[in-house]
Formats: C-alpha cells, structure tokens, sequence
C-alpha cells in the first residue's frame, strides 16, 4: 500500500509538471518555457541557450488547444521586411527599367538613387530565397499578385537565359564578335550592364554548345542566338580568323612564312582589333604538322593553297634539325648522332640551334619515315642520313678491323694474334691525329678495343647472327664458338621477354661523339 501510494503521488506530481511546462490554455500569450535537456542526442525545446530561454511553441496538430500564435511584435516585423523589399524592388526597376537582379547585388550605400533605410540590403539573396522557398509570400497570393503586376521574374532559368543573353549582346558590341575564351568573366564595370558582372560567360557559352544549356527546354532559342551571331562550332571560327590573319600577313610581307612567335600586335592599325593578340605563328605551325582544322575537309585545305600555305611543306622544326645535321656531319663527317646528343649553347653552333635534342629528334625521324613529307625524306638521303645506324656500324666495325689487321697484324708477328686469327687490346683507341691518314676521320677517337671486348664477352653484333659471324671469319677475326651455337626457341608458354637479335649491348661500352649509342 505504502508503494502504491507512492506511485499515485509521483504520477500526480509529474502530470502536475508537465502542465506547468506547457503554460496556460488560451491563446494569444507566449510563456517562457523551463530549462529543456538533451535526450537521445536531440535539444528538446525549453533549452537554456546562453543567457535567454527558447520559446516553446507546439503546433495545432500536436498540441491542440494549446497553440500559440505568433506575436504580434514578431508579424509587424515580418512585414516591415516585406515592405523593403517590395519598395526595393520598385525602385530597381525605376533605376534598370527591370527586374533580372543578380543573387550576388547589394544595394549600395551612399547611393542617392537608393533611399537610407535599404541600404545595405541583400536584394539579390532575398529574391532568390523569394523564388526558392517562398519567403514573404507563402499562404500569401495578394503579395503573388502584386509582384506579377510589376513584371516580377519567378522562374531562375528564364532569369539565367536573359541574363546570358543580354552578355553575349554586350560581348558582341564591345568585341565585333562572339570568339568567347572559355575563362571569361564578365567584368563589374562599365559598359557592361550590372546584371551581367560575375557571370561566368565564358563557361556558359560552353555549355550551350556541349550540353544545349537554355535551349534543351525551349528550342525556339536557337533561332534567337542565331541572329545575334552566335558561333556553334567554336573550330570553324577560330579558322576563319586564322585565315584573315593570314592573308593579312601575306599582303604586309608578301609570304605566309610566319614565325612561330609571332602574335599580332596590339594598336596595330595594319589589324582589324579582334585580331589583336592572336597566336598566329602557333596556329599555322599546328595547321602545318598537325592539320589542325583542315582534317577530312577540303574546302579549307583549298583555302589555304589559294594563299599558298601548304600544309605539306616542311615544317619549320624539321628544317632546324635538317640543318642541324648538316653542321654536325660538317664538324664530325658522318650523320651517326648519339642518343643522347644535345646541341651545345656554344659557337660553332648556330643560336637558334642551342639545346636542341638532336639526338632525339634523329630517333624521332627513323621511326616516322613513311609520315615524313618525301621532300625530307630526299634531303635526308641527299645528306647520307643512316636511317638503319645498327647495320651500318657493323658494316663500320668489320672496316676498321679490317685497317687495324692491315696496320698492325703481320704474319710474323704474333701479338695480336689469337689461334688462327686476331684480337684488339681491350684499351686500344683509334687515334685522333693520323699522322699516315690509314684513318677515315669519322672513326678516330672511336674505342675500338672496348668493341671488340663487347663482341667476344657479350656477343654484340653476333648473337643468332650467323652471316655476321661469317663477314668477321672473312677478314681473320676469331669469333668465341659459345656465339656460334643456335641459339635454341624459347617455349611458348614462357612468360619471358623475347630479346630481339638486331637490339646491341654496346650500352656498356663508353662511346664518344662520333659513335652513335
């Protein structure tokens, strides 16, 4: 019974709490409510934040009979907010003779246009919380209505399409066209109107051309955008101002030879202004080599013959490495660059040849002979280009063994001489000064020594090449028997790199210039 009775009372305590916490059951008052506390990871309502106290206030549906409206101190404010927007809009629209605000405008203070009291106002975010969630015009269609009355633009897309549309507008007045860089932003200055600064017109341009932006939802657009003279393939425009500027240049230097660093000038009166700052000498160089615009399409193929650019003639970085090579086989008497040559910085080298990879290049050209225009190809022949170097400095490598044998193997001498044939001492190197000439200049400095070591160690040169081996048995070099043995296939199902016989290995070897690595 005592237990019993307990449970009455603290029951009876608890009901008696929670009406205390509710407040009062009429309406039209706001009592402040207890300390709330945290349960289950949520703030109940009535929680101390700071120095003050949450209001409580349930909903009808929740707490019926208990609901508590808004004060009026609270709706008067509500409505003094709406009362400066709605007269900030007003006034906008006598200043712009429109409402297309941008999200990002603040009215400005200081302004004589704009009154004192709204200075300083988000108009721009207002708006857009206007469209977005209905701030001031929830449950209110006499407000709905009255912004309709004065033009009021409720969807934002059709906000975003006059808004580009007035940019591409302005962009073509100030610029003569429409060659809009993917990076531009409209800048927040004069001339252009203050509903454009900030935007990004240059991605928007991009989108409308990849993605139909605008125009998926109301195809009438295109035709609008068509009037304006907006450019749909951005390639056909950049051709077509390639191709003013070239026969511009033409009739200023009576060649469309354009240096790859030239850019037309700026506060040039001989170019029309939108041509101010054009790349030309890359954009020629890339119709050149790369057939940049020209690809598949003849017209403009033809449009360039007529000026006389051919985009088959030599380009100018074929013709530096042309002459490159002339001056290296003018200072080394042979065309066998090494892998690894760079042109020097330094006198008898030409300045515009500096630190250019010729050796690189040289590789780059063995490999793309069939894409070579036939013109290079007869110049590299006409110059005695080696397009196979590992064949020829075989062939190069029997020769000067063959003048080692004539020079310093006799048949009484035996210091040379390995069984019935004959070696080269492994530091032996071709001399560079010839006093008897018996030395073609393109092998002096040449070490010798080391490539013989590399055939006899290694099998350079000879390794599963029997008709190699038989060349050196025909001027008395002995080759070791372990090279003349077949090398025996390998199984198909090894995952092993197959090694490719022509490859050599005189990697190891130390080489100079005039031995190609």
């Amino acid at each position: 019974r005592i237990k019993t009775n307990a449970m009455v009372a603290a029951l009876l305590f608890l009901v008696a709490l929670r009406r205390s916490s509710i407040g009062p059951q009429f309406p039209g008052s706001v009592r402040e409510a207890p300390r709330s506390f945290v349960f289950g990871g949520k703030i109940i309502p009535g929680m101390r934040i700071g120095p003050r106290r949450v209001l409580l206030r349930p909903t009808k549906a929740r707490y019926p009979g208990r609901y508590y409206q808004i004060t009026r101190e609270r709706k008067d404010s509500v409505d003094e907010k709406w009362e400066q927007v709605w007269e900030a809009l007003l006034r906008y629209r006598d200043i712009h003779g429109n409402l297309l605000i941008p999200h990002s405008f603040v009215i400005p203070e200081d302004n004589p246009e704009w009154p004192s009291n709204l200075a300083g106002l988000k108009l721009g975010q207002k708006i857009r919380n206007m469209r977005s969630v209905g701030t001031h015009i929830k449950s209110r269609p006499e407000r709905i209505e009255m912004l309709n009355e004065i033009g009021f633009v409720w969807d934002d897309n059709e906000f975003r399409w006059r808004q580009t549309l007035r940019a591409l507008q302005k962009y073509k007045s100030i610029h003569g066209a429409l060659n809009i860089p993917t990076d531009f932003i409209v800048p927040a200055e004069d001339p252009w109107d203050p509903i454009c600064w900030g935007v990004s017109l240059g991605e928007r341009v991009h989108n409308i051309r990849a993605h139909n932006l605008h125009i998926r939802s109301n195809p009438a657009r295109r035709k609008i955008l068509d009037d304006i003279g907006f450019v749909w393939e951005n390639d056909d425009y950049k051709f077509k101002l390639t191709l003013e500027a070239l026969e511009i240049y033409k009739k200023l230097t009576g060649h469309v030879s354009v240096e790859q660093k030239f850019i037309v000038p700026h506060n040039d009166t001989n170019w029309p202004d939108y041509l101010w700052g054009l790349r030309l000498g890359d954009q020629t160089r890339a119709v050149r080599t790369m057939g940049r615009w020209i690809k598949g399409n003849i017209q403009r193929q033809r449009q360039l013959q007529d000026i006389g650019l051919k985009p088959s003639d030599l380009d100018l970085r074929y013709e530096r490495v042309l002459e490159c090579l002339v001056k290296f086989k003018d200072l080394y008497g042979h065309t066998r660059v090494p892998a690894k040559f760079v042109v020097p910085p330094e006198a008898p080298w030409d300045p515009p040849h500096w630190n250019i990879s010729l050796g690189e290049r040289v590789r780059v050209l063995r490999r793309k002979k069939p894409q070579l225009p036939p013109t290079l190809v007869q110049k590299l022949d006409t110059l005695g280009f080696s397009w196979k170097p590992k064949e020829e400095n075989f062939e190069s490598f029997v020769h000067m063994l063959s003048i080692y044998k004539d020079r310093h193997v006799s048949s009484e001498s035996t210091e040379s001489r390995v069984g019935d044939g004959f070696s080269v001492p492994r530091v032996y190197v071709i001399p560079q000064h010839d006093q008897e000439g018996c030395w073609p200049p393109e092998y002096r400095g040449i070490p010798l020594g080391a490539r013989v070591y590399s055939v006899v160690k290694m099998g350079t040169y000879v390794r599963s090449r029997p008709d190699r081996i038989a060349a050196l048995d025909a001027i008395g070099f002995q080759v070791p028997d372990k090279w003349r043995k077949p090398v025996p296939p390998k199984h198909s199902s090894s995952n092993a790199i197959q090694t490719n016989p022509e490859e050599d290995t005189m990697s190891t070897v130390s080489s100079s210039v005039g031995v190609e690595s």
